[in-house]
């Protein structure tokens, strides 16, 4: 029996930073809706005009609420889900994204989730979940269910008399008046077939508002009326293997669960592919085979890295997922025109369960692929750590300090590398100048404080600097010092504990904070040092004290 519930919902989020010039969405120039292509849904028998360049965006995965509870034999915990979100993922079919609009394909055949045992009044188990749908599935979906099942997906009240656009023995198109949206114009189409009545498929079409929405109106009618079904087609194989593709050897539950669903989310999605290896799976569309190749090895190769300076303590059940993305376009499509993240070339987003990478569209060739690898680097170690601590919250000087530090990672041969200093060290010395170095206030920031516009750069780069110190410019000082035991004193408490502000304070324990900045500055200030940390193996030094 559950005592007390409390939430744990302490998402990690994770981008690594990229400065663009993005244009406005002003008044000055209207756009419309234009009718395109025509796009073949061949796991559902459709074919349908989609916007002109229009780009097939993957759904993101299903947002995962990290919950503790407490019982009489201590705390636990669990994974719950939005209903919603659950059921919604169900529906999907395909979504596509065009300059300032977006259009959606969905299959109308479960009712809306009701009468399910909620945690916190809005969270489910997937127990719970699946329960209930095993019971609807025997549930015989009709006429008078698509007012319901619309309002409900669209958050807003629908008008119950259609307006027949289409009418024949082959398809049946109706339109449904939505309630009036000033910050969106929307447009929701239900089709069938009339021999298969059960098939039911909605349409929905978004605009912003400042687009011309008497052309758009003309083109989206052009859009729906171009709709028809086919023979339903199974989807293509999208696994892609090349000559170093190895599988994992066991598969838990968890993993199968996360691989059927990468496959589910890109099966409809023309030129996506997915790739396995030993840890990982990469979803993409990328076409460059040199690209393709160097992510395979390089996450692998990045993964070994990681753990020879955090071992893992116990068997990872769940899969490593990485989504790549051919062009930016896209990647900023997937995250939405309202995500706080537009800025960013990749993220780690613990709650998704996903590592993201967008391209930089002028880097070509092998700019290119060093940019992508960088950004692997630093993200990857985000993505492992969550799944070495077991999923646990971590300190942000921890966790962005050693992402910092992994982008020096430098490859040389198969099984070799050493930490290079980046040019962070630059970024350094400017911050050692002007003595913006208040060490105790990072130690003890939370995400929100660490993010801020006006501290994010300083907070990078004092991170970065710490954990360099720690690991290469502590052990080479002259006067003897434990400050590179700090780094595995935070893993060893945080593993024991699953409470960041305890493993902080464990790691840091005995440390003369004056002390420390005081060595730290000796280091930074001196040349001689940073020159002789270059060479410096860490992790010569970790097996030694073994």
């Amino acid at each position: 029996m559950i005592r007390h519930m409390k939430k744990l919902i302490l998402f990690t989020v994770s981008a690594f930073i990229f400065i663009s010039l993005l244009g406005a969405s002003g008044g000055k120039k209207k756009f419309w809706f234009q009718a395109g292509n025509e796009e073949s849904i061949s796991s559902e028998g459709i074919k349908i005009k989609v916007m002109r360049n229009a780009k097939a965006i993957p759904i993101t995965p299903i947002t995962t609420y990290p919950l503790s509870y407490s019982d009489s034999k201590g705390t636990k915990k669990i994974d719950a889900f939005s209903p919603f979100e659950l059921w919604m993922h169900e529906q999907y079919i395909a979504k596509w994204e065009g300059e300032n609009c977006t259009m959606l394909l969905c299959r109308i055949n479960k009712r809306p989730p009701s009468g399910m045992k909620l945690i916190l009044g809005k969270f489910v188990l997937r127990e719970t979940y699946d329960k209930w749908n095993e019971k609807e599935e025997s549930n015989k979906f009709g006429d008078d269910d698509v007012v319901p099942w619309l309002e409900f997906f669209l958050s807003s009240k629908v008008n119950t008399s259609p307006e027949t656009v289409k009418s024949s023995p082959s398809i049946k198109i109706l339109k449904y008046k939505l309630e009036e949206n000033s910050k969106e114009y929307k447009e929701v189409y239900v089709v069938c077939d009339p021999k298969k009545p059960d098939n039911r498929y909605a349409v929905l079409y978004q605009l912003d508002r400042y687009m011309d929405i008497k052309k758009s109106s003309s083109a989206i009618l052009q859009s729906i009326s171009s709709i028809s079904f086919s023979s339903f087609k199974e989807t293509d194989n999208k696994q892609l293997t090349t000559k170093n593709s190895r599988k994992k050897k066991e598969w838990t539950d968890e993993y199968i669960a996360s691989r059927e669903n990468v496959i589910s989310n890109i099966k409809n999605l023309k030129d996506w592919w997915f790739l396995e290896t030993e840890n990982y799976i990469i979803v993409s569309n990328l076409k460059s085979k040199k690209l393709i190749g160097d992510i395979e090895k390089n996450i692998e190769q990045c993964r070994k890295v990681f753990q020879s300076f955090y071992p893992i303590k116990k068997p990872l059940k769940e899969v490593s997922v990485l989504k790549v993305f051919k062009d930016r376009d896209e990647y900023l499509a997937y995250l939405g025109r309202n995500s706080d993240l537009l800025w960013s070339i990749g993220f780690w987003a613990s709650h998704k369960k996903e590592l993201a990478v967008s391209p930089i569209d002028n880097l070509k060739g092998q700019d290119l692929n060093k940019m992508v690898l960088f950004v692997l680097y630093h993200e990857g170690f985000h993505q492992y750590m969550y799944y070495a601590s077991d999923k646990s919250q971590i300190s942000m000087w921890f966790d962005e300090g050693n992402a910092t530090f992994f982008e020096g990672i430098k490859f040389k041969g198969k099984d070799n590398f050493e930490m290079e200093i980046t040019k962070r060290c630059q970024e350094m010395d400017r911050l050692v100048q002007r003595n913006r170095l208040n060490i105790p206030a990072l130690l003890h920031m939370d995400r929100e404080e660490f993010y801020s516009e006006k501290g994010r750069s300083d907070n990078y780069t004092l991170s970065w600097g710490i954990m360099y110190f720690l690991y290469k410019g502590a052990p080479i000082l002259k006067n003897k010092n434990n400050y590179s035991e700090i780094p595995m004193k935070y893993y060893d408490a945080l593993l024991a504990t699953g409470n960041p502000k305890k493993a902080t304070e464990t790691a840091w324990e005995g440390v003369d904070m004056s002390k420390f900045k005081e060595d730290f500055l000796s280091f930074w200030n001196n040349d001689n040092y940073v020159t002789r940390s270059k060479n410096y193996d860490p992790l010569n030094d970790k097996n030694k004290r073994k």
